[in-house]
């Protein structure tokens, strides 16, 4: 079992969580998140990431999330990820049950939840 928290997390079938935690199971399968309401505290086997962890998106390169902030300069970051996942073929989000990919964002402006020239995307799991 492992334990995964971030600044943000967000996981589209819900508001973002400040500072949430997503447990797993040894297969990826998600047991359980845990909206903490942005009190974090340390935890047996809680990994923190520095940046926002989204769900994966069949596709999702920082490039293509650049251009979409560029169209879209008024959006908040979740909701340019969340129209990422409305074009996908299958639902996406974070769903205790499922198996899930999991990608960080990172570096970013965390004032205002935009990406930067800086802001990677990698996958956590």
């Amino acid at each position: 079992m492992k334990k995964i928290s971030a600044h943000y997390i967000f996981p589209f079938v819900s508001a973002p969580l400040k500072k949430g935690i997503i447990v797993i199971n040894n297969e990826g399968i998600i047991l359980e998140i845990t909206d903490t309401g942005g009190q974090l505290r340390e935890s047996d086997r809680l990994e923190f990431h520095n940046g926002i962890i989204i769900p994966g998106i069949e596709g999702l390169t920082i490039d293509i999330l650049r251009q979409r902030q560029h169209e879209m300069p008024d959006a908040h970051l979740n909701d340019i990820l969340k129209s990422f996942a409305a074009e996908s073929e299958r639902p996406q989000g974070f769903v205790s049950g499922q198996k899930a990919t999991f990608l960080l964002i990172s570096p970013l402006d965390m004032v205002n939840l935009r990406l930067t020239e800086k802001s990677k995307l990698k996958k956590l799991v």
